[in-house]
């Protein structure tokens, strides 16, 4: 399974306030922030916005990764009446 990417760190700075947003709408976001800050177009100011914001939606992401990933069962087995007898997913880190 190929390593997982790393989780941004906090700055200690307060998020920025984020409208209410999907976990595509919030990747497609950090994509486009990617975008704008590799071109290089935007003054200072704006780009530490943009950054900050970015860095917020790609938290979010993670959150809703890790949520995600709780609910996931792995099927450890099938009892005799043919129902799945589960157990948790286990990341590598957890392993």
């Amino acid at each position: 399974m190929p390593k997982a990417a790393r989780k941004p760190k906090s700055t200690g700075e307060p998020a920025p306030e984020l409208p209410d947003a999907s976990f595509e709408q919030d990747l497609s976001e950090v994509e486009k922030i990617a975008g704008a800050l590799e071109d290089g177009r935007l003054d200072l100011a704006e780009s530490l916005t943009r950054f900050e914001e970015g860095v917020a939606r790609l938290k979010r992401c993670y959150s809703t990764l890790d949520d995600a990933e709780k609910r996931i069962s792995v099927v450890a087995a099938w009892r005799p009446d043919g129902s799945p007898e589960t157990e948790p997913f286990e990341t590598d880190d957890e392993a």
